[in-house]
């Protein structure tokens, strides 16, 4: 058994390591063992001159640079020191002359052991002579500093100074810029020769990547071509019979005799896949045919692609009566949007059409159209056209808006369907006849604002879908809409009627108003000055009452608000022109007072003497409170005002 297995296993490691050009794992193995060696070795070189570049570029940056910028550095400290003396000879301020002995000790010194550290640093000994050169020049530039220092402290001539300054200090600022400036061009031609060289090592990569690529994929190309030459022409018969499948045609069966190698599952595997292919044409062209109940078997019952063939057949299935529902709704729709732009002015004829259509789109047996009447009261609802009645069979034409079936259609504001009608329901409940249908369908017409303007009746002998309620539902709703604007136009021409009558009324008075118009200005500039005088006294009394931290509102005898000052709108959050003109009761909704309080007109009356409550309040949000209330009667040119003084306990 052991010695089994241990044959077995050899067995399969022999598919992946033969190197035999008598099989298909060989011709591979092969030329990938060769590939990969050439790629090593191109890695190999390439990354020896890549690592050469890189070192370079870091030296230049690690060692060069720093030369350069410490160099520059110093020259620019020296350049500050020369206007740092000038300054101090031309000003003889003190502080100048510290600072200038300062840099030399601290500045100057610290760059120069930079500028040490950095050129020893390349252990060059051009570098290191250099650097001792400018050390003593820096030496006897700072004595020479110095000695100009001393000489203007110690009150020396102009002259004396000057000559200093020129023959001596400025020859060796000179000499000491010159030798940092050679540093600098020594570091520059320095990094001018590392640059090239790290060019070259870069050229000779890329020169070298080229060359191995090439080679790479030519040698790659050419023993792949040789190695798979015998299995191309399998290879060609196979991809031209997918090709065909692939484009949607069935192509003939491949000899199995032929393909006596390892593509003889694959060829197996082909042929049955032609086998599925030819029944899945069958069934898309049953499903063409809307035959979406044709069995199948395509690519075998438990297969994935099979479940979901037979999946898509109930989809379509499906989607067909979807469509077939939508297109009816539509349709219908548009129909109706007809008859309803025909009867734009005529309620009458828009409710007989629309109710003989209707009728006959939902196959029903009867149908009524009812609006409801606002002029009675309380409502009734009156049928204003109906078909499939006799003559000799009309119903009640007013029905009171709470009785039967309509009733509760119009208090609840939405369809009563009955799917089982006892006999003589119909003619007992809804007013429609004597046939006993088996199916009966109210929907109230509600438009955009909630209201019922109407409501369609309909008696059938089928069950209606929920696509056609559905359907009589959204109907219901745009022609509710429709009868809003066309009882609104009939409104708007009686309207017009009476706006006609009054202007030519307005026309026989227009003299008489013309003659009057004299005294009238001068009326109006009498009422202009009370006005004014008015206006300043309300600005006065509105600027007190914004100052009080109670709460002060004052109101007509009828509860409705006319001051509202600050404090009344920070208890109850609400703004002043939101509140002004709405009734008292929004935030005291209590009796605040009670009638005879407010009918009491003695002259010892409690309200005028002031009435003190303790009453509930309610702010904008909804939340309630509690406040202490004064109330008390104010009379102004005979009108009774009411002044509420509200504190928050």
């Amino acid at each position: 058994m052991a010695q089994e297995n241990t044959q077995k296993q050899k067995k399969q490691n022999s598919i992946w390591f033969q190197l035999s050009l008598n099989t298909f794992q060989g011709r591979i193995t092969i030329p990938f063992i060769a590939i990969l060696m050439i790629g090593a070795a191109l890695f190999f070189v390439a990354n020896s001159l890549w690592q050469k570049v890189e070192n370079t570029k870091n030296q230049i940056i690690e060692n060069i640079l720093p030369v350069q910028t410490e160099s520059a550095q110093l020259l620019n400290l020296l350049k500050r020191n020369e206007a740092l003396l000038y300054d101090f000879l031309f000003s003889k301020e003190v502080i100048k002359k510290e600072t200038a002995r300062e840099m030399w000790l601290v500045e100057i010194a610290t760059q120069k052991d930079a500028l040490k550290s950095a050129l020893f640093k390349l252990n060059i000994e051009e570098g290191k002579t250099f650097f001792i050169t400018l050390n003593r020049q820096l030496s006897e530039l700072s004595q020479a500093q110095e000695k100009v220092i001393q000489l203007e402290i110690t009150g020396q001539k102009t002259e004396v100074v000057a000559y200093q300054v020129n023959s001596d200090y400025k020859l060796l600022n000179e000499e000491s810029e010159k030798t940092i400036r050679k540093i600098i061009n020594f570091a520059q031609i320095k990094t001018q020769k590392m640059n090239d060289s790290a060019n070259t090592e870069k050229n000779q990569f890329i020169l070298i990547m080229i060359i191995g690529t090439f080679i790479w994929f030519f040698g790659s190309y050419g023993v792949g071509i040789l190695m798979f030459t015998g299995i191309f022409k399998w290879i060609k018969e196979i991809r031209n019979h997918t090709k065909e499948m692939a484009y949607g045609n069935i192509p003939e069966y491949l000899d199995n005799k032929k393909f006596n190698n390892e593509f003889r599952g694959i060829v197996k595997d082909l042929n049955l896949l032609c086998d599925n292919f030819s029944a899945l044409k069958d069934y898309s062209e049953a499903v063409g045919q809307e035959n979406f109940n044709m069995s199948t078997k395509i690519f075998g019952s438990k297969s994935m692609l099979g479940k979901s063939l037979t999946e898509m057949s109930v989809s379509l299935q499906k989607v067909n009566e979807l469509e077939y529902m939508r297109n009816w709704t539509a349709e219908g729709l548009a129909k109706f949007a007809q008859i309803q732009q025909k009867n734009t002015q005529n309620i009458q004829g828009l409710c007989r059409d629309m109710i003989a259509e209707l009728v006959k789109y939902m196959k029903a047996v009867q149908g009524g159209f009812f609006l409801i009447n606002k002029d009675t009261q309380p409502y009734s609802i009156d049928l204003i056209a109906s078909y499939a009645f006799g003559k000799e069979k009309f119903f009640k034409k007013h029905i009171d808006i709470e009785e039967g079936l309509l009733g509760r259609a119009y208090t609840e504001k939405k369809s009563v369907h009955l799917k089982e009608i006892p006999k003589n329901y119909i003619e007992l409940s809804s007013g429609l006849g004597d046939t006993t249908p088996k199916t009966l369908i109210i929907t109230p017409l509600i438009n955009d604002d909630g209201q019922v303007q109407g409501i369609f009746e309909l008696s059938l002998m089928d069950i209606l879908q929920e696509y056609q309620i559905l359907f009589l539902e959204k109907l219901a709703n745009s022609t509710a809409s429709f009868i809003t604007v066309v009882l609104a136009g009939e409104k708007n021409r009686q309207l017009l009627e009476e706006s006609q009558k009054i202007t030519s009324s307005l026309r026989i008075k227009e003299e008489e108003t013309r003659l009057s118009a004299l005294e009238l200005s001068k009326a109006q500039e009498e009422i202009d000055l009370k006005l004014k005088e008015t206006k300043r006294e309300y600005e006065k009394l509105n600027g007190v009452l914004s100052h009080i931290p109670e709460g002060v509102i004052i109101m007509d005898a009828d509860g409705q608000i006319e001051v509202f000052n600050r404090a009344a709108v920070k208890m109850f959050k609400y703004e002043e022109d939101n509140i002004l003109g709405r009734n008292i009761r929004l935030i005291l909704p209590s009796d605040y007072l009670t009638d005879a309080e407010l009918n009491d007109d003695r002259e010892n009356a409690p309200l005028k003497a002031g009435i003190e409550k303790n009453l509930k309040a309610i702010k904008k949000d909804g939340s309630q409170f509690e406040v202490e209330a004064s109330f008390s009667l104010v009379e102004i040119n005979q009108e009774k005002l009411i002044t509420a003084i509200l504190r928050d306990i």
